[in-house]
């Protein structure tokens, strides 16, 4: 078999007994990224060519909503998950047992279940979606009878996209199944109804990101945030959420032809990475480093752009990181 020439991009540092290294070279969100080119072994080690890209990222929070609306007129009543095609149906609301709370309110008690309901305020236009700040612990969302969503974690920022679920004439009721598995229960904090914003497509290679932050690595953006009384005490009182990073970097024609892959750190949590408008790869970790072929997507000769989607909500901390043990977000 034929020894491949290949080219390396790592997002992140290598081992020191590998390749020389940067210290602190690391993103929270995504880490520092590294080109190496490896040359057909002539004996002995094969060469390597390295360059760092872990400096001029561009970082944004994820997207927020437009014409936010909060959405009450909560009531619960104590179920199990096997009354879903009751609680769920157009009957639902003759049921007798229903009471009404407020979000923020603790309903439930350790290991048991609730079921919640409201009606959603009218919404004309856009791409329509539900963000809850706060299910405590998991949720399971329906809109007029229709699963939507299953999330998982406690204190845990959430959007919902109501897509065709939505009715247009109205009315359209939400029904979220909460299970509290300790402590604290129920709907634990605000929940809105908005659009996002149109023509925004993070992904994509030729989105205009030039108002976008400009940061280096590693970055935890968490820890830049301002301490709040409502954020989990959990995680530091800081409000965590999700964001975007984006890279731009250039490869050459004459590295066409070589295998090639990224090389992360380290980027804490649960991240999904596009190279030029397509997912590569979606990493739902925080303290390992890993490693994406990107032979097929990568463009030589042109301009490549990386985004990266970093989901630290939940977890506590978000980002790249540089060092398994220390509790940061964003890219390392």
């Amino acid at each position: 078999m034929k020894r491949r020439d290949f080219l390396r991009y790592g997002m992140g540092t290598l081992a020191a007994a590998t390749v020389p290294t940067q210290a602190g070279a690391a993103l929270l969100g995504t880490t520092p990224v590294e080109l190496t080119t490896m040359l057909p072994r002539q004996g002995g080690a094969l060469p390597r060519r390295v360059e760092l890209l872990d400096d001029n990222w561009l970082f944004h929070p994820d997207k927020v909503l437009l014409q936010g609306k909060p959405v009450t007129g909560w009531e619960w009543m104590p179920g199990t998950p096997d009354q879903e095609h009751m609680m769920v149906g157009p009957d639902a609301a003759s049921l007798s047992g229903w009471t009404a709370t407020t979000p923020g309110v603790s309903t439930l008690q350790p290991n048991s279940y609730g079921w919640f309901r409201t009606t959603l305020p009218n919404l004309k236009g856009g791409h329509k979606v539900l963000q809850f700040s706060s299910v405590d612990d998991n949720g399971t969302v329906f809109l007029n009878g229709k699963r939507l969503i299953y999330h998982e974690g406690w204190s845990s920022p959430f959007l919902v996209d109501l897509g065709s679920a939505w009715n247009d004439h109205g009315p359209n009721v939400l029904v979220v199944l909460v299970q509290n598995v300790d402590g604290p229960g129920g709907i634990m904090g605000a929940v809105s109804l908005g659009m996002l914003p149109p023509g925004e497509d993070f992904r994509s290679p030729v989105y205009n990101d030039t108002h976008w932050r400009k940061v280096q690595l590693p970055h935890d953006y968490i820890v830049e945030g301002q301490y709040s009384k409502t954020a989990d005490a959990g995680h530091g009182s800081l409000p965590v959420f999700p964001a975007w990073y984006r890279k731009h970097f250039y490869v050459s024609s004459d590295d066409s032809g070589k295998s090639a892959w990224l090389y992360f750190e380290g980027i804490f949590r649960s991240a999904t990475i596009y190279l030029n408008g397509v997912k590569v790869h979606f990493q739902d970790g925080g303290y390992n480093s890993f490693h994406v072929d990107i032979a097929q997507h990568l463009r030589f000769g042109e301009n490549n752009v990386l985004a990266i989607h970093v989901d630290p909500t939940g977890f506590e901390a978000g980002g790249t990181r540089e060092e398994a043990f220390t509790d940061t977000y964003g890219l390392i």
